[in-house]
C-alpha cells in the first residue's frame, strides 16, 4: 500500500507539546484500567477468532537453551492482514460477543497501542534503536464525541530475520488449552482506562501469561473482579458467523480463559553485551499503555539464552525507568488532547488522517472512503445502549 496516496492537503499542523513547570510536578495519570475483552486469531481459510482468547502460557523453560535465528514470515499487523477492509472489525466483534450492550459512546478515544507508540516516537524525534523516525499514517474518524484511530501499514506481513525474538517466544511459552489452541496465531486484548483525563480503549497483542495458581483462591477472586465479562455472553458452543464481507467467524471460548492483567507478560530479547543499554523509552510505554504487568527480558549470545530478567510494571513505574519516560508520556497526553480537540471541531462526515512525514505531524483529509467502523456497528457509537 502506498502510505500517502489518498491523503490531501494539510488541515492542521501539529507540534510537540511543551511541558510547563506544573506538568513536571505531577506523575502521569493512568487510572482505572479494566480488561474489556480478548480474542485469538485461528489459522483457518476464512478469518476466524476465538472469543475470549487465551495467550500462550509461560513454561519456565530451564536455562540455558539455544534457538535458531528467526527466518520466516511474520505478521506486522495481523488484524489488518486478515480483515483489511476493517482492521478494527475483530475488536468490535469480540467486545460485543462478550458484552452485547457495551457502551462505546462514553469513549474519547479508541486505538491500537501501536498508534500511540508511533506518536511517542514522533514526540522523541527518534525511532526504534534511536534511528530516524519513520513516516507513518494513522486514519482518523469521529463518531459524535468518540475519535477512532485506525492503524495503517505499507505491509501487513514480512520476513522476520533480524534476531531471535520469535524463536524465544516459541521456546518459553506453550499453546493454551482449549478449542483451536494448536492453530492460534496471535492473541489480542482490549483494555480501557483514563489516561491524562482521556477515556481510552486500547487494543494490543499479548505475548504470554503466567499459569494460574489454583491454590491461591483469594488472588484468583480479586483478579476476576478486574474483568468486565457480561452476563449476556453467548455460551452456545457452536461457531457463530458474524455478518461481514470477509465472513468473520467467532468460535466461542470459555469466560474462564480471559486471563487477568496480573498474569500478562511482555517478552523481549537482547544480546547480553547490550543488556545494560536496553531501550526503555521503547519498552516501558509498551507495557504501560497496555497495562501488561510483567516484562521478561531474555539475554542471549547468538541465540543461546542464559538468563531471563523479570520486572513488573510496578517496578518500572516506581524506579528510574518510569522517571526517564515520564515527560514523553505527559507530552503524549497533551498531543492526544489537542488531536481530539481539532478533530471534534471538524465535520463528523470528514475522513481524516494523521500523517507524519519527514518528522512533521499534521492532520489531513483523505479521499479513499475507508470507514473505521463496519456499518452494522455504527449504531453503537450513535445510540445509547438499551439498559433493559
Amino acid at each position: 500500500m502506498e502510505l500517502f496516496s489518498t491523503v490531501q492537503n494539510v488541515l492542521v499542523e501539529l507540534s510537540v507539546p511543551v511541558l510547563t513547570a506544573d506538568d513536571g510536578e505531577d506523575e502521569i495519570q493512568l487510572v482505572n484500567p479494566i480488561t474489556v475483552a480478548s480474542y485469538s486469531w485461528l489459522e483457518r481459510p476464512k478469518p476466524t477468532i476465538l472469543v475470549p482468547g487465551s495467550p500462550p502460557i509461560w513454561n519456565d523453560h530451564p536455562l540455558p537453551f539455544k534457538v535458531e535465528k528467526d527466518n520466516f514470515s511474520a505478521f506486522v499487523d495481523q488484524n489488518g492482514h486478515r480483515t483489511p477492509e476493517y482492521p478494527l472489525y475483530s475488536l468490535f466483534a469480540s467486545i460485543l460477543h462478550i458484552s452485547p450492550k457495551y457502551d462505546f459512546i462514553a469513549l474519547d478515544l479508541l486505538s491500537d497501542r501501536n498508534n500511540l507508540r508511533k506518536l511517542l516516537r514522533w514526540i522523541r524525534g527518534r525511532g526504534i534503536h534511536d534511528a530516524t523516525i519513520k513516516d507513518f499514517r494513522i486514519d482518523v474518524q469521529r463518531f459524535q464525541n468518540t475519535v477512532i484511530f485506525v492503524r495503517m501499514e505499507t505491509k501487513t506481513i514480512e520476513v522476520a530475520n533480524k534476531g531471535y525474538g520469535l524463536g524465544f517466544q516459541q521456546k518459553v511459552a506453550n499453546a493454551p488449552p482449549g478449542p483451536g489452541a494448536e492453530n492460534q496465531t496471535g492473541h489480542n486484548r482490549m483494555v480501557r482506562y483514563m489516561f491524562e483525563g482521556i477515556d481510552m480503549l486500547v487494543r494490543f497483542e499479548l505475548d504470554a501469561c503466567l499459569r494460574a495458581d489454583p491454590s491461591d483462591a483469594d488472588t484468583l477472586a480479586s483478579e476476576l473482579d478486574s474483568l468486565t465479562v457480561s452476563d449476556d455472553t453467548n455460551d452456545n458452543p457452536d461457531e457463530i458467523p458474524v455478518p461481514h464481507p470477509a465472513g468473520l467467524t467467532i468460535v466461542p471460548g470459555s469466560n474462564a480463559s480471559m486471563v487477568p492483567a496480573s498474569r500478562t507478560i511482555e517478552l523481549v530479547t537482547v544480546t547480553r553485551k547490550f543488556a545494560h543499554n536496553i531501550n526503555w523509552v521503547e519498552n516501558y510505554p509498551q507495557v504501560l499503555l497496555s497495562q501488561t504487568h510483567h516484562h521478561f527480558l531474555g539475554l542471549h549470545d547468538f541465540g543461546r539464552f542464559t538468563e531471563v530478567k523479570r520486572r513488573t510494571l510496578e517496578d518500572m513505574q516506581n524506579g528510574v525507568i518510569g522517571e526517564e519516560v515520564e515527560g514523553d508520556l505527559k507530552r503524549l497526553g497533551k498531543i492526544l488532547v489537542k488531536i481530539l480537540e481539532v478533530v471534534r471541531e471538524r465535520d463528523e462526515r470528514e475522513l481524516l488522517s494523521l500523517v507524519c512525514q519527514n518528522g512533521a505531524l499534521s492532520l489531513r483529509k483523505r479521499d479513499d472512503g475507508r470507514q473505521a467502523v463496519p456499518p452494522e456497528y455504527v449504531s453503537f457509537f450513535t445510540c445509547l445502549p438499551d439498559s433493559s
